[in-house]
């Protein structure tokens, strides 16, 4: 039974990736594969971000701080420096590793919406480094003239070549991740958020496996920052820190849609829910953009604000506290 649901996993699997190639060929229009794109480098950063929430059931709302410095490293790197951007890829995985303990040592002492106030306040801070320093990022005018990977003397220039780069990139990350989740780490990571003190009590080094968790979200963060800076080629703060009605500290737009995918354990419910919140997003933008004065973005961050609403118990209220009100008008 196990050996035939793997088999079937598995074509599955060769399905999804024959039409991932296909559609740059069905879809050839150039915004058709810039959205392709996005939605690749969305899919990176919430397998990432499924490892320290859906796993170890730790709140990280600092994607966009993460996702930010992966490519100002890289891009500056490539631009200052003349770096190759393949080494800009490496120094952003190192970035992620800096960036994974910075943040992994307060998790072991703080939980819920501390945890979530600190993660936010990392992003604030970053934001508020790459604005103010015009020497080093450019400011608000942000980072020009990036340059495009290239490999073997081939240059990505184009939409369709860097979609089937992101897609390599991809599937190889997504192959890491089911990987690590059906190791030993992934089932430790499961037993953090299932039962922590049962952990503690069986010897486990818990703190070291948090820290790993988050070294792991921010190393996916820190690549798919500079997918996107190598892509798009041109970066400033407004594309990650868009001023939203959202206290949770994500100013870009779809990530509160995007974490609420790591509340599922699995890398392909991450995926899932990242392709579903870039669509939607798409989808607003083009037919229901500006309905009363309201941004696109912000019908998403308030569908799923009131989705988070309707998930929690309403406590019934008791006729007593309504009596006097009710005596008054008879």
């Amino acid at each position: 039974m196990k050996t035939k649901k793997k088999w079937l996993s598995f074509l599955w699997a060769v399905l999804l990736l024959a039409v991932a190639i296909a559609l740059p060929q069905l879809f050839p229009k150039k915004y058709h594969t810039n959205l392709m794109n996005q939605c690749l480098i969305n899919i990176i950063v919430v397998t990432g971000l499924n490892f320290i929430t859906g796993l170890t059931g730790q709140m990280n709302m600092g994607t966009a701080g993460i996702f930010s410095l992966g490519a100002y490293t890289s891009a500056l790197l490539s631009t200052k420096l003349n770096v190759s951007p393949w080494l800009g890829l490496l120094a952003a995985i190192v970035m992620g590793c800096l960036i994974g303990v910075c943040l992994g040592y307060p998790s072991l002492r703080l939980k819920g919406v501390y945890l979530s106030l600190t993660t936010i306040g990392f992003s604030e801070v970053v934001r508020i480094f790459i604005t103010n320093l015009d020497d080093l990022t450019g400011g608000a005018v942000g980072v020009t003239r990036i340059p495009a990977f290239s490999l073997f003397g081939f240059t990505f220039k184009d939409n369709v070549s860097n979609y089937y780069l992101s897609l390599a990139i991809t599937v190889v990350l997504l192959l890491l991740a089911w990987r690590l989740v059906h190791s030993k780490w992934g089932r430790a990571f499961k037993a953090i958020k299932d039962n922590p003190e049962a952990m503690e009590s069986a010897g486990v080094n818990i703190a070291s496996l948090k820290i790993m968790a988050f070294t792991l979200a921010a190393i996916y963060g820190c690549i798919g920052g500079a997918l996107y800076a190598h892509f798009i080629r041109y970066i400033n703060p407004a594309g990650f820190f868009h001023q939203l009605c959202d206290h949770a500290g994500h100013r870009r737009p779809g990530h509160r849609a995007r974490q609420r995918a790591g509340r599922h354990s699995g890398y392909h419910h991450a995926g899932n829910s990242a392709l579903f919140a870039k669509l939607l997003l798409v989808y607003l933008q083009h037919h229901y953009a500006g309905v009363c004065g309201i941004p696109a973005q912000r019908h998403v961050q308030r569908a799923a604000f009131c989705k988070e609403l309707a998930d929690k118990p309403v406590p019934e209220r008791r006729r007593w506290q309504w009596q006097p009100f009710l005596s008054w008008k008879t």
